[in-house]
């Protein structure tokens, strides 16, 4: 991916910024971004470097905790990553899986994935599809690289309320709402036979950009090592993009959704200035919502 930082914010734009993400104001930090201009549609990473070390939301690799935990990369060649990786040292929770699924014609296409141990106990995902199918984000041709194209969060016993607020608020829809059970290997790194409810939401005619929810059945919830939103480490905020801010911001309201920071212009060195909202979502954690400056 690109990497475009450490970029050293302004006085003033790391005021306004850190009075907008509830980040303590004596806390400076300075900011990184990530993408693949080659593969456009594609999510981008922002990595807010502290100058002190905050506490981590996560306190382990396992699925069980509650919020986000997980960055998936699709890309047409998992097994030319998954060497490299290894050459590198990244471990994985588990060994690569391999299966033939079915498409919505009755045929079968290959699927490769596996979980990479990522920093501050995040799972970075590598995941093809073949035979035809397309990926789950736009590639760079030339490399075969593709992604950030979604992400995953935990929601056990929360699911309902989750999906109210994404559809409700952000206008998401569910392309799928399935339960799966894990089997033996699971990429998860969990013992077989655990059932979990599967749902998948898009942001309306989105291809790319999903929101991957977990619901683990009979077993409590777990509640993260700190809450999961900043200044906390880990995925500590999602931001998203509307054409209706003003929209957006009446279902909240409307809703009694926590609006901890109401319309308001930012700016910073890459997305320049922008008009957002910052919204807490049921399960806590962090939603910019934002609409760009015309």
């Amino acid at each position: 991916m690109r990497r475009q930082g450490p970029l050293t914010l302004t006085r003033a734009q790391q005021k306004k910024l850190a009075v907008r993400w509830h980040v303590p104001q004596h806390t400076s930090f300075q900011l990184m971004y990530f993408d693949r201009p080659a593969a456009p549609g594609t999510l981008s990473i922002r990595a807010i470097i502290f100058n002190t070390p905050t506490p981590l939301i996560r306190s382990s690799y396992g699925a069980r905790e509650l919020g986000p935990f997980t960055i998936g990369f699709p890309n047409a060649k998992q097994e030319e990553v998954h060497k490299k990786l290894q050459q590198m040292g990244y471990a994985t929770l588990a060994p690569m899986q391999a299966a033939m699924l079915s498409k919505p014609d009755g045929s079968k296409y290959k699927y490769l994935e596996t979980i990479y141990k990522g920093p501050e106990w995040l799972h970075a995902v590598g995941i093809e599809r073949g035979n035809g199918m397309p990926q789950l984000s736009n590639i760079d041709s030339s490399t075969g690289l593709g992604g950030p194209g979604y992400s995953a969060m935990n929601v056990t016993g929360m699911s309902d309320t989750v999906i109210s607020f994404l559809t409700g608020i952000l206008g998401y829809e569910l392309r799928r709402d399935q339960v799966w059970t894990t089997s033996a290997g699971s990429a998860l790194g969990m013992e077989a036979g655990i059932s979990f409810r599967f749902v998948i939401a898009y942001a309306k005619g989105a291809t790319s950009g999903h929101l991957l929810l977990l619901d683990f059945k009979n077993m409590p919830a777990m509640a993260s090592a700190q809450p999961p939103h900043l200044p906390n480490a880990g995925i500590g905020m999602y931001s998203v993009e509307t054409h209706q801010l003003d929209e957006v911001l009446a279902r909240a309201i409307n809703a009694g959704t926590k609006i901890l920071s109401p319309p308001g212009i930012s700016n910073d060195p890459v997305r320049g200035k922008y008009k957002s909202i910052v919204l807490m979502a049921p399960n806590q954690v962090f939603i910019e919502v934002i609409e760009k400056r015309k």
